[in-house]
């Protein structure tokens, strides 16, 4: 059974739903646990699980978004040139090919059985329309000559598998010798990283600080890079989504005073980054300034290093939660309940990432908590020092 859900709540557009399958239960059960916990525990044993992977167990998004924020921090202290690209994968559990997933699992120790029993049962599949008049008597099924693909939405094995594939991808990657060059300044250690990834939203690095790059040097090894992992991931039957994919390319000059500042290269053409198609064109994709904020895996970010875009985040979420807040007829009980937990874990997302000031965090949600705390039964005359009170202090 395959149910569309809700990506943003109230948008009923078709292309703005995910489709997820309903699998039978015995079928879904054994796929996690010949995929979701052996095969995993085979690429874990063996040491196959890459640092850039933050989809991995123990890791969370926003330990991705605080990779990415020390990269641009990085880049700041030693004044290097550096390139970022944020390059998203499209539908990538939908579009998998099962012929190298099936070598990749193997690879992992999957048995071949195991294996032909999940993808057979995807590329046979029969897709009947259930509406509110009945069940339809046609039915969609792949054909002969092409079988369905992917490892579908709501497979308890498509997570894992994507690791599995991720893992794979990167490797190939890293051997082609695209990665960020980190060295420490004391013990001149070096450490490689080639990407932030998490799922199919993917950061791709370049960086090198045993070296000094010029400017059109690394957008050319950023260029090379992109157009790598692109074509690794047509290999695997997957493809960029180029609306969704930008980068930047950093750079510093320095006045007759010594001091230093950001060079804008996002207005000149001949920093256009191109990326591979699965019918063989090449598309472009947005070029951005180091001042412009973006948000990726739920965090605002720029590389200058401004706090504007998170604050201003955490203000509209924090607003939108307070006129709905306002509208409402709930008790002074169910505003302090759902303040904790409904407001601050979708406000405060993010928040270790978050690098303003704690000056500009104090005063960033005030305006919201004071429209928001007389419905909690709190005297809005009351000093700002009292009604901002920390629990422990009975506030």
């Amino acid at each position: 059974m395959s149910c569309m859900l809700e990506k943003i709540p109230g948008c009923c557009l078709i292309e703005k739903l995910r489709s997820i399958i309903l699998m039978e239960a015995d079928y879904n059960a054994n796929n996690k646990e010949i995929f979701g916990v052996n095969m995993m525990d085979n690429i874990r044993r063996h040491g196959l699980m890459m640092e850039e992977i933050f989809s991995e167990v123990g890791k969370t998004a926003e330990d991705g978004g605080l990779a990415k924020i020390l990269a641009y921090d990085i880049t700041r202290q030693c004044r290097r040139t550096a390139a970022i690209a944020s390059v998203d994968a499209a539908n990538c559990y939908d579009s998998i090919a099962h012929a190298i997933t099936s070598l990749i699992f193997q690879a992992c120790g999957v048995p071949v059985e195991g294996i032909e029993t999940m993808l057979s049962a995807i590329q046979d599949m029969k897709y009947f329309l259930r509406t509110a008049f009945g069940d339809s008597t046609d039915f969609k099924s792949s054909k002969v000559e092409v079988k369905f693909q992917g490892l579908c939405q709501g497979n308890s094995a498509a997570p894992a598998g994507w690791a599995a594939i991720s893992v794979t991808i990167v490797n190939a990657h890293k051997r082609k010798g695209h990665s960020a060059v980190f060295m420490c300044p004391i013990t001149n250690k070096i450490t490689k990283l080639a990407a932030i990834l998490y799922v199919d939203d993917c950061d791709l690095l370049h960086i090198d600080m045993t070296c000094e790059d010029s400017v059109y040097l690394t957008f050319e090894k950023m260029q090379d890079s992109v157009m790598n992992w692109g074509r690794l991931l047509i290999a695997s039957g997957g493809s960029y989504k180029p609306p969704k994919c930008f980068y930047h390319l950093i750079g510093f000059q320095w006045s007759r005073e010594g001091e230093w500042s950001y060079v804008d290269y996002h207005d000149k053409p001949e920093f256009e980054m191109l990326v591979p198609m699965p019918d063989g064109t090449v598309a472009t994709i947005e070029h951005l300034a180091v001042s412009t904020a973006k948000e990726t895996l739920g965090i605002w970010t720029a590389p200058n290093g401004s706090a504007d875009g998170p604050l201003l985040a955490m203000k509209e979420k924090a607003q939108e939660w307070v006129d709905k807040a306002k509208e409402g007829t709930m008790k002074r009980s169910d505003v302090w309940f759902l303040m904790d937990v409904q407001f601050w874990p979708r406000v405060g997302y993010g928040l270790c990432c978050n690098i303003a000031t704690h000056k500009q965090l104090e005063c960033c949600l005030s305006k919201q908590y004071y429209e928001v705390i007389s419905k909690g039964g709190v005297i809005c005359s009351a000093p700002a020092v009292i009604r901002q009170l920390g629990k422990g202090f009975y506030g």
